[in-house]
């Protein structure tokens, strides 16, 4: 069972809270790849939408969601002493990617 899942073509944001406050980053990327460790088919900015809380957003672009299937996904922080972090900590996010009826 993913963690997330949405249908193919969906566009609603992808939002995640993670357990370190944000303040000090200076920017958090999403990255989705087709396999646990794989080269990342998406590798994008995200959205700091509290730093103080950790929360973080990723709004697809335009042909984003066309696939079907599982994914993983990371979100990488950098923070403003050069350090990179990625979460989650231990292994992956998931999303499945259901096929459309359209």
């Amino acid at each position: 069972m993913a963690d997330l899942d949405l249908k193919q073509n969906d566009t609603a944001s992808v939002e995640a809270t993670l357990p370190d406050d944000l303040t000090d980053a200076t920017e958090v990327r999403f990255q989705l790849s087709e396999s646990a460790g794989g080269d990342a088919v998406i590798d994008s900015v995200a959205v700091i939408q509290n730093a103080s809380e950790g929360i973080v957003r990723y709004d697809w672009s335009n042909g984003e969601t066309d696939k079907t299937g599982l994914y993983y996904l990371e979100w990488r922080v950098e923070w403003s002493d050069g350090n990179i972090e990625t979460y989650p900590k231990d292994g992956y996010s998931s999303v499945y990617f259901h096929r459309d009826q359209q």
